[in-house]
């Protein structure tokens, strides 16, 4: 009874700890929240906002992240441990990665405030997290039609905001106006977490549109094309030659100064010049005689995926906030809107989308090693049983894995410990193909010594006395292995940090806890640790539990067949 005992109350433990972690409810990341070693703060005006203003009004803002970055607790003996450097930048450079795909462009109306962090080591136990829900319940509601973003920099690959809801359709114009109606819908929803939503596009670029008079053009022998094509030269330059240097060619283009790009009266009084067909004779004939000049709006830009036009509305989640919970509160409050027509559709991607992409991944992987280590198994036993009997471990110490993050409270790191689980799976599968190799071993002295035909199997007392001697052989390896694996993993998953260097030069280890290392490599050091832990009783145990009732079960088929 004792084998069936173990056996079935281990998988009872493995479903409780489906239950617990359900009842526990730990946080579910992306990537594990870091100590952001750079914090971005970005200001975006109005479109058609003069540079000036801009760079006057970020002063102010700068002002602001000053008096959070200058107190009293982040500055010592005069100077600030917690901040290398504080940049701002106005215009070129300030764009958002996430927001702004086209490049590094002149932004006039766009401010970017960047905060390097000193080392972690530096800062005495002070979080630049927090530091940054600082700057941002600082700036909050102090900069009436800014929009304003405090963000920091990823802790992985680009995927994109944590709320980012893409709407779609064929009416750009009215598309914007969903957007923003869900924009205004949201912010009023006031949900927990969200910093402000935003709307990537908007109509309020300002423009001039050139209304060409055709008659007038026409009959003084000048087409569309031209105009358009003299505008273009003198605001974007048309190539004129190459420049030669050191074996390299620079394109030489001509454009009007930027003081006359920016003045309306040059630009339309310039002449274009032509040879009179009919005539022969050369004209000069001034733009302003044959346009018109109306100010207007447009679009900020036209953005398209999957061949359909597409406008984001999207926000940043503020510090302390976990970005699944957030995103599940905005999915259940958008169901309250009501302002989607037939022909637009709207889908969360973003860091959501690539989560379960990532997800779905790593599952896969997770499939993949398992069937490749049956398979290889299968070949080395020239059995299936024994294959099964480690899979079974290895789905088993996954309770040790669950149990661990429920009880310590701990994240569930989607990427991290998905990458832990498989890695322990390779760990188990070592120390279960050691033990039953050798049980094997074992059961085959033990018939050369009884003088059994090969064929024949041991009877059931000897192959548990064989089983038996076979754990009890295997138990120092197989604890040692445990040991050495989890006191190695140690310092990764506490962030015990060891300068070496200095111990020998200066006899000063410089020893302290955390860093970045741990925040990122702490999730899976530990999901091995909480996995290994377990799946060292189920080798000891479990393992030879079911290799015993295998082999009984083998005893009866046997029996039953040469009756």
């Amino acid at each position: 009874r004792t084998p069936y005992l173990f056996l079935f109350g281990t998988i009872g433990l493995l479903f409780s700890s489906f239950i617990i972690l359900g009842l526990a409810a730990p946080k579910v990341e992306f990537f594990p929240e870091n100590q952001p070693q750079q914090i971005f703060v970005y200001a975006e005006y109005p479109e058609g906002t003069s540079i000036d203003k801009t760079n006057a009004t970020s002063k102010l803002i700068e002002a602001e992240v000053a008096k959070v970055i200058n107190q009293s607790k982040y500055i010592d003996a005069g100077e600030n441990f917690m901040i290398d450097s504080n940049v701002a930048m106005v215009g070129l450079g300030a764009q958002n990665p996430e927001t702004d795909k086209g490049g590094d462009q002149e932004m006039p109306h766009k401010a970017k405030i960047t905060l390097t962090m000193a080392e972690f080591k530096y800062r005495r136990g002070l979080s630049s997290e927090a530091m940054r829900q600082e700057i941002q319940e600082q700036l909050k509601g102090k900069f009436a039609g800014i929009a304003i973003s405090v963000e920091k920099e990823a802790a992985g690959p680009p995927a994109g905001y944590p709320v980012n809801i893409e709407v779609s359709g064929e009416d750009y114009g009215e598309l914007i106006q969903i957007a923003e109606a869900l924009k205004n819908f949201l912010n009023n929803e006031s949900i927990p977490g969200v910093e402000e939503i935003k709307v990537d596009v908007n109509k309020s670029k300002p423009g001039l549109v050139v209304n060409i008079d055709r008659r007038k053009s026409g009959s003084l022998g000048v087409a569309a094309g031209q105009i358009g094509q003299q505008l273009r030269r003198s605001l974007f330059g048309e190539k004129a030659g190459i420049y030669k240097k050191d074996g390299e060619d620079y394109d030489i283009n001509v454009r009007f100064d930027e003081k006359d790009q920016n003045d309306t009266s040059t630009l339309l009084d310039q002449y274009i010049v032509f040879r009179d067909q009919a005539s022969g004779r050369i004209k000069e004939i001034p733009i302003s005689a044959m346009v018109k000049v109306d100010n207007a709006n447009s679009f900020s830009a036209i953005k398209h995926k999957d061949l359909r036009r597409v406008v984001t509305v999207y926000s940043a989640v503020l510090a302390g906030y976990n970005a699944n919970e957030v995103v599940d509160n905005v999915k259940e409050s958008i169901t309250g809107f009501d302002g989607f027509p037939r022909d637009v559709d709207y889908q969360f991607t973003g860091e959501v989308a690539e989560q379960e992409k990532n997800m779905s991944f790593l599952l896969g992987a997770l499939g993949t090693a398992l069937g490749l280590i049956v398979f290889l198994l299968v070949l080395q036993f020239n059995s299936i049983s024994n294959p099964l009997i480690i899979l079974l471990s290895i789905f088993l110490s996954f309770t040790g894995v669950l149990y661990g993050i429920s009880v310590f409270s701990m994240p569930f790191v989607i990427m991290m410990t998905m990458m832990g689980i498989i890695s322990l799976s390779g760990i188990v599968v070592n120390n279960g193909v050691v033990l039953i190799d050798y049980t094997q071993l074992l059961i085959a002295r033990k018939k050369e010594e009884l003088g059994i035909p090969f064929e024949q199997m041991l009877p059931r007392i000897e192959a548990r006395e064989a089983i038996v001697k076979g754990g009890a052989a295997r138990l120092r390896p197989v604890i040692l292995t445990a040991i050495t694996t989890i006191l190695g993993l140690i310092p990764l998953a506490t962030g015990l940090n060891i300068n070496f260097f200095t111990l020998i030069t200066n006899w000063n280890p410089n020893i302290y806890i955390g860093g970045d290392n741990v925040i990122f490599w702490g999730p899976l050091a530990w999901t091995v640790i909480f996995g290994l832990t377990f799946a060292t009783f189920l080798t000891l145990v479990i393992v030879p539990a079911c290799f015993y009732l295998v082999y009984r079960l083998k005893l009866r088929i046997n029996a039953w067949r040469n009756k």
